[in-house]
């Protein structure tokens, strides 16, 4: 079964990251909803956003390094 985006940002403990991200960045906001996956890697390739710490990158950079 594959794991939801709520299932895998969630155990990643990146909920608040991911809503600065998208309050930044609200064109993201529909893929934030459907695929951790490919949310990640767009969110690897921003300017670093104020409130989201370099660990969250880290656990998103996992996410996007990982399989689909």
């Amino acid at each position: 079964m594959m794991k939801t985006y709520a299932d895998i940002l969630e155990k990643a403990g990146l909920h608040d990251a991911v809503e600065r991200i998208v309050q930044r960045f609200p064109h993201l906001q529909i893929v934030a909803r459907t695929d951790a996956r490919t949310f990640a890697l767009n969110a690897c390739r921003l300017v670093m956003v104020p409130g989201v710490s370099l660990r969250e990158y880290g656990k998103l950079g996992a996410i996007a390094d990982g399989d689909r």
